[in-house]
Order: structure tokens, then C-alpha cells, then sequence
């Protein structure tokens, strides 16, 4: 009897290290997620400033802008791609310390919206062609999930495609203008070029014809 009550009590004591550690090895890989979504965050950051810069200064001198900054545009928005991206992977694992995760998260859809700007200012003085896709999803949506998948393969189709992506349900004022403003209430959305809009769950061939592409 008293053998199988030290078992008991060795299990319970194994058993509570292996949930605590646990908790800590969660902790600490939350940790890192902050750290690597706040680098990628920070160099979208510094990479849509010198935009802004570089644009005013060429405009300023009156050199020639347009062939110069669509590139640096295009290479912004895959950058912005790719860390919303991993930004809604971080969403699916549930973050723990998500005071700092959401003010990483706001930082990129400020980041999004200053790209947003630059893509339309782009489309209205070059004359520009590029493909903008604004998409606005649903945390633990399997719909919004699978519209994300959708839109990965848009972007390795579609060299010259511009996606952005918000959740819909997440506190942030300019996000809030923007749903105002193109009437944004399915999740998911879709809207192309800041003018058509694709409510529900929309497949590539439907984004491909939009733009004459299949």
C-alpha cells in the first residue's frame, strides 16, 4: 500500500513538471513569435518609409517616379504578404501574451494601410495596373482559412498582385474607416483594385478572371 502511494505521488510530481514545463517551453515560443513578427514588422516599417521618401524626393526634384517605384512597391507588398501571413499562423496557435501581440499586429495593418495609400496614389498618377486585393477574414474561420490558401496561390500566379489582409474583428480605428467605407460586413471579402467586391469564400479562378488572367 505504501508503494503504490509513493507511485502515485512520483506520477502526480512527474505529471506537474511536464504541464508546468509546458506552460513555460509555450511561453517562451510565444516569445519568439514576438520577436520575429516585431523584426519582419520594423524592416516592413523602415522599407514603407524610405518609399515615402524616396517618392517625395523624386516628385520634389521632378524626376521620373513611376518606373522607379513600382518595383520598390511590389517588393513592399510581398513583404507585407509574408508577414500577415505569419501573423494569422500565430492567430490559429493562439498567442499567450497577447497585449504585445496586438500591438505587433496593429503596427503591420498601420503598415498595410500606408502601402494601401501608396498603391492607389500610384494607380491614379502612373496609370499603374497593379492587382490589389484587399482581404478581410475571420480569426478560426475555416472559410477565411481556406480564402488564405486561395490567395497564396494568387500571389505565386500573379507576379505583380498586391494582397493585404485584415481581421475583421480586431480593435483598430483605420481598420474600422476602411470597413465603413467599402461596406464591408461577410467575412470573408475580397475587394479587387479598391472597387469590386467578392463576399464569401471565392476561388482563384474567379480572382484570375476578374483580371483577365485565366
Amino acid at each position: 500500500m505504501q508503494f503504490k502511494k509513493r507511485i502515485f505521488l512520483v506520477t502526480l510530481a512527474v505529471a506537474a513538471i511536464i504541464f508546468l514545463l509546458g506552460i513555460f517551453m509555450g511561453e517562451k515560443l510565444d516569445e519568439w513569435r514576438v520577436v520575429e513578427s516585431d523584426l519582419l514588422i520594423e524592416e516592413a516599417f523602415l522599407d514603407s518609409e524610405s518609399f515615402v521618401v524616396e517618392s517625395q524626393f523624386l516628385e520634389t526634384f521632378g524626376a521620373e517616379s513611376c518606373e522607379t517605384l513600382e518595383p520598390r512597391l511590389r517588393s513592399l507588398s510581398r513583404s507585407l504578404f509574408k508577414t500577415g501571413t505569419l501573423l494569422q499562423d500565430f492567430d490559429e496557435k493562439k498567442m499567450s501574451n497577447l497585449g504585445q501581440y496586438d500591438d505587433l499586429k496593429r503596427k503591420h495593418y498601420l503598415n498595410q494601410m500606408k502601402a494601401i495609400l501608396l498603391n492607389k496614389q500610384l494607380q491614379e498618377d502612373c496609370g499603374t495596373e497593379n492587382k490589389v486585393v484587399l482581404f478581410f477574414f475571420k480569426v478560426d474561420d475555416a472559410d477565411s482559412q481556406i480564402q488564405g490558401e486561395v490567395l497564396d496561390a494568387f500571389v505565386r500566379i500573379v507576379n505583380d498582385s498586391h494582397v493585404f489582409s485584415f481581421d475583421v474583428d480586431f480593435d483598430e480605428p483605420s481598420v474600422e474607416v476602411m470597413k465603413t467605407h467599402f461596406n464591408i460586413t461577410v467575412s470573408p471579402t475580397l475587394l479587387l483594385n479598391f472597387e469590386y467586391k467578392m463576399e464569401e469564400l471565392t476561388y482563384v479562378g474567379d480572382v484570375l478572371a476578374y483580371y483577365d488572367l485565366e
